[in-house]
């Protein structure tokens, strides 16, 4: 199965929906969309970390995961 997943850029503020390192992330501009291949007994927090660490891979620089 694959979810297609959609981080909406933050409005003004900090992201609340980022845990941990992302919490001070401000996103700008268009919405980050990829797709992302889970089984269907995955967990919800499995799930969650996946896309954090796809995110972090693809979506931040280096000085931003610090």
């Amino acid at each position: 199965m694959r979810l297609l997943v959609e981080v909406e850029p933050a409005d003004g503020g900090p992201s609340s929906s980022l845990s941990g390192a992302y919490a001070n992330i401000k996103l700008k501009g268009k919405p980050a969309l990829f797709s992302l291949p889970v089984q269907p007994h995955y967990t919800f927090a499995q799930v969650w970390t996946m896309i954090e660490e796809r995110y972090k891979r693809n979506y931040l620089s280096p000085s931003q995961t610090a």
